[in-house]
């Protein structure tokens, strides 16, 4: 089992110094992209070095080292060296390098582990510091982490909208890019200052979808991983004054369904009638015609016989490329499940159908049991 050891500060400057020591002397300039085969997992939280140089992160779930390098490449952070704490002592992984030079790195790391980085500079894949917001006046795109306004035609007071630091990345959209959850402060020119969740999708392309987390609250973790973004914040019990300072812990769990946040025990999968439709099959992500890659996740809600979800991908001519199960509802009750898809021997992009179903457990005697077909562009 993985310990986080030492204090902070101490963990800290032993791990910068071993990336370091580890990386060529001298500036850090843009390389060839690394080749990253079989990542797992790969979530993890913190503001990853955009412009090359090191930072200090956290893993958000178990992750391998190609999982996170996967992920951090897409978050602008082309790897260079990878370096944690195992067993009271630090080990790295460098990109590129032969196995034995990795051996000693662990082959997973559990989630909560903290982790250094090295990149080289490369261009985002998802880019929180100039995405587009929907907040609740209206939509906010912000340049280099920021975006400032006049509250008025002709107003000295400015509309004040940052990212902060509070950001983490993972695959949460069913692609295989990786999505930045992040926490954006909003200052309208008054009193308040208002925290939002919001997820900036693969690409960051159109209005990340967002919900308000409250006014004058202290955000102090955010953790997306497991096809989920957990946040943990400070509030104040009903009826306390915002002068008061915020000490009540609040923790929110979201998923992403059909573009939007939505918060576990609101969404789909909690709607208090499914118990009484019998079985069912219902995937949430990706949706029909959404663009994957080999390693893309599947998320969806269901209540099938002995609680199995059955899956196959199919590609254009028909035949399979990947298939398998996983638990979802039964018995009890709806339930939520997710699994992963990866596959090999698409070369060009091609429509196909991923199926998610239960098995006829009846023999033909009952009704026809729960299927979902949904297209795809498989790269």
């Amino acid at each position: 089992m993985r310990q986080r050891v030492g204090a902070a500060a101490a963990v800290l400057g032993a791990m910068l110094a071993a990336v370091v020591l580890l990386s060529p002397l001298g500036s850090v300039q843009a390389q060839t992209p690394v080749p990253i085969s079989a990542p797992i997992g790969g979530g993890f939280s913190g503001v990853p070095p955009r412009d090359g140089g090191t930072a200090l992160l956290i893993t958000t779930e178990m992750s391998s080292a190609t999982g996170l390098a996967a992920t951090l490449r897409d978050a602008g952070c082309q790897t260079q060296t990878l370096s944690a704490i195992e067993g009271g002592l630090w080990s790295s992984f460098v990109a590129g390098a032969p196995d034995f030079v990795n051996a000693p790195f662990p082959v997973l790391l559990a989630a909560n582990t903290p982790f250094s980085v090295r990149c080289f500079d490369v261009t985002p894949l998802v880019d929180p510091p100039s995405a587009t917001y929907g907040l609740a006046d209206g939509d906010v795109t912000l340049t280099d982490g920021v975006s400032s306004v006049p509250a008025a035609p002709n107003s000295a007071t400015q509309i004040v909208t940052e990212l902060t630091v509070r950001q983490s990345y993972a695959y949460l959209d069913g692609d295989a890019i990786a999505d930045a959850a992040t926490v954006i402060r909003q200052q309208p020119g008054g009193s308040g200052t208002f925290s939002y969740l919001s997820v900036v999708p693969s690409g960051s392309v159109g209005t990340a979808p967002t919900v308000f987390l409250g006014d004058r609250i202290i955000v102090e973790r955010l953790a997306a991983g497991n096809g989920r973004v957990t946040v943990t914040y400070l509030d104040r019990s009903p009826g306390e004054p915002f002068a008061a300072p915020p000490t009540v812990p609040v923790t929110r769990e979201f998923v992403l369904e059909s573009g939007a946040l939505v918060e576990l025990g609101t969404g789909v999968c909690e709607t208090t009638n499914l118990d009484d439709l019998g079985s069912f099959v219902f995937v949430t992500t990706p949706v029909p015609g959404t663009q994957v890659f080999s390693g893309f996740s599947v998320e969806g809600c269901s209540r099938t016989f002995e609680s199995t979800v059955n899956w196959r991908l199919l590609a254009r001519d028909g035949s399979e490329l990947a298939s398998g199960f996983t638990s979802g509802g039964g018995v009890d009750g709806a339930g939520r499940f997710s699994f992963t898809v990866t596959y090999s021997g698409v070369t060009t992009a091609e429509v196909g159908n991923l199926e998610v179903f239960e098995v006829d457990a009846s023999g033909g005697e009952g009704p026809p049991p729960p299927r979902v077909v949904i297209p795809l562009v498989l790269q």
